[in-house]
């Protein structure tokens, strides 16, 4: 009993020709010319996509054009007699079923033979496909019914033996689910295997056909949409993808050989057909029937298969992933996402449109390139969770799609407020608050409100500073109103969208001037328990400059600036005259500090070596009879 149908006829060539290289014309010429007059080794013409590959006999498989223009052949060198099964994996390299030398050959993607291809084939080894994670699964015909499943490496990974019905599993297609084969036996029927679990499935349809001799079911192809194409001896079938035939497509006008093969066309809206014996070579459109293109092979012995460039399969579905599928992120940092154009012809060029929803909501495009990539980088302004999808829209084949979502975390950053400004303040008088801001890895924080606050609860004084490039801030309090002696000054940054808060709080002393002038002290009695007015002050100041004047009572009534500051002068008249200030005292006063005190005439002038704050002593009264005393607190400056 012979496998295939006999050999009817051989229709003549077509000499049709678009613009090829001169090597490639004179190829194609001599091929054309028939069996013997060239080897037709492959001349390395790369595939394009709607590319016609037929397998003509002698180990032969011929690359065409999709007008049907020869282009270059491809020698299996095993001189099988046929090579059923074709398949390209993701990379367009090709593998073929080499049918009566019960092997697989594999060529690179122009053509050049790269070798043979997987072991262990029980008998005539005649279907081929690729899955979508590049395995392939060879359906054997004969006196075998298994499925050999290989990995991309030729190395076998397994075999089922599904049920048959008249021979073999000879042409089979995976489905979507990469899991369901879907295969014919040489009958009437089109059965199913699931793959994962190694079960027999229910048969997905049973043709109307005798299923004998002449009238058979051999290749069939699962569209995208699921539907699926089956081509037997006499007419093709469509049938929906619950297994109702929707549509007949009878044999070509004047064809009198056996349907065998049977691929889709990439465009998705045609199939390619051929005779068996006659090696004509026909596109039908799956809508209306109408055949669209014909031209003949030249077989060697007979058409046993073909495919088809950038065919579209169930098998290997278009798919459109995002990656990565989860980050962590610093907020104000960015993230560069990449999405991936999977089974789809010619991606390059493709608009891919990145949706954020989430704490960072945006649009973005990239454009694929001929990888089927593109990336996409935003910057994660505000912390949170984003969530990021792609999608897409294809043409080869024609499918709207959505990418998995990946999920992006952005962190709030750390930040760290340093109070630096003067803790030691004037009451009455002006003050300028600081703070430094910066991140957990001590790089400035630019452009956020910083809060300074002196002082707490009613009697609080706050002012606001931005952030410069150093990440300080400052702002003034043009009068400071605080109650005098110890208080608290506080830097305080309330957090934002990137940043986490921080704040930082200093112990303050706030202290006051006299109402006029200012008291002085010696600078080597200028600690602890000091005199800083009476009738024995000269006696219990020690100056490091000399004895001061007996006449000078401690009271500075003219200074060289107002408030006095250290390295400034001073200068007053003997005893009481001009008179201190009234009594009480400030708590706490600020009181200079003399390194030397001399008399000209009636004016007493010294230096202001330090200013040392004084918390003062009752008593005081601004006759050299009531001394003023107290104690060293602070120094508030040298």
């Amino acid at each position: 009993m012979n496998h295939h149908p006999s050999v009817r006829s051989k229709a003549a060539p077509q000499r049709r020709f678009t613009r090829l290289g001169l090597m490639t014309l004179i190829v194609a010429l001599l091929c054309l010319i028939g069996p013997g007059a060239l080897s037709c080794e492959a001349s390395g013409v790369a595939y394009n996509v709607g590319d016609v590959f037929a397998g003509v006999g002698q180990g032969k498989i011929k690359h065409f054009s999709p007008d049907g223009v020869l282009l270059d052949t491809l020698d299996t060198s095993t001189g099988s007699n046929e090579d059923s099964g074709m398949a390209f994996d993701l990379d367009g390299n090709l593998y073929t079923t080499n049918w009566t030398a019960s092997s697989m050959s594999k060529f690179n993607n122009t053509g050049v033979l790269i070798g043979g291809f997987g072991t262990g084939f029980n008998t005539r080894p005649e279907s081929v496909l690729v899955d979508a994670a590049r395995n392939l699964y060879v359906g054997q015909a004969d006196d075998s019914r298994e499925v050999l499943k290989f990995n991309a490496s030729g190395g076998l990974l397994g075999s089922f033996s599904p049920a048959i019905e008249k021979r073999g599993t000879d042409w089979i297609d995976l489905a979507a689910d990469q899991c369901t084969l879907v295969y014919t036996s040489e009958g009437q029927l089109i059965k199913r295997f699931d793959v994962c679990t190694k079960t027999q499935l229910s048969d997905f349809a049973t043709l109307p056909i005798s299923g004998e001799p002449g009238d058979v079911a051999f290749a069939l192809r699962i569209r995208p949409n699921q539907e699926v194409l089956v081509a037997t001896s006499q007419k093709a079938f469509r049938l929906s993808s619950s297994g109702a035939v929707i549509q007949t497509y009878p044999k070509p006008a004047g064809e009198t050989s056996t349907l065998f093969a049977l691929n889709l066309d990439p465009d998705q809206t045609s199939f390619w057909t051929a005779g068996f014996g006659s090696g004509n070579v026909y596109r039908i459109d799956i809508a209306t029937g109408t055949v669209l293109k014909s031209f003949n092979a030249g077989i060697s012995v007979s058409l046993g298969g073909l495919t088809v460039f950038g065919e579209i399969t169930a098998a290997i579905p278009p798919k459109l992933t995002l990656a990565p599928a989860t980050d962590t992120k610093r907020a104000g940092e960015t993230e560069t996402l990449t999405a991936e154009l999977m089974n789809v012809v010619n991606p390059a060029g493709t608009t891919i449109t990145f949706t954020v929803t989430g704490a960072n909501a945006q649009t973005g495009t990239g454009t694929a390139d001929a990888a089927g990539k593109a990336t996409f980088t935003y910057t994660g302004n505000a912390a949170g969770t984003d969530t990021v999808v792609a999608t897409a829209t294809t043409t080869l084949p024609s499918a709207n799609l959505t990418s998995n979502p990946a999920t992006i975390l952005w962190n709030k950053i750390p930040t760290a407020l340093t109070y630096t400004g003067p803790t030691l303040i004037a009451n009455g008088q002006p003050v300028t608050l600081s703070g430094v801001l910066k991140d957990d890895v001590n790089l400035p924080v630019v452009g956020r409100t910083v809060a300074l606050t002196l002082g707490t609860g009613a009697s609080a004084q706050s002012c606001n500073g931005i952030t410069n490039a150093a990440g300080a801030a400052s702002c003034n309090i043009n009068v400071v109103a605080q109650p005098l002696g110890p208080g608290t000054v506080e830097a305080s940054f309330a957090g934002d969208a990137v940043y986490l808060p921080s704040s930082d709080r200093k112990p303050t002393l706030i202290f006051a001037l006299p109402a006029k002038g200012s008291f002085v002290v010696g600078d080597q009695s200028a600690s602890g328990a000091v005199t800083f007015w009476g009738a024995q002050w000269a006696k219990v100041n020690a100056l490091s400059g000399g004895a001061a004047p007996n006449s000078f009572k401690g009271f500075a009534n003219t200074l060289s600036s107002n408030p006095p500051q250290c390295g400034g002068t001073w200068s007053t008249r003997p005893g009481n005259s001009p008179p201190p200030p009234d009594a009480p005292l400030p708590a706490f006063m600020a009181v200079l500090v003399a390194s030397s005190a001399n008399q000209s005439g009636p004016t007493i002038s010294g230096n202001i070596s330090s200013i040392v704050i004084v918390k003062t002593n009752p008593g005081y009264q601004p006759d050299p009879g009531h001394p003023g005393t107290g104690t060293v607190v602070a120094v508030l400056c040298k």
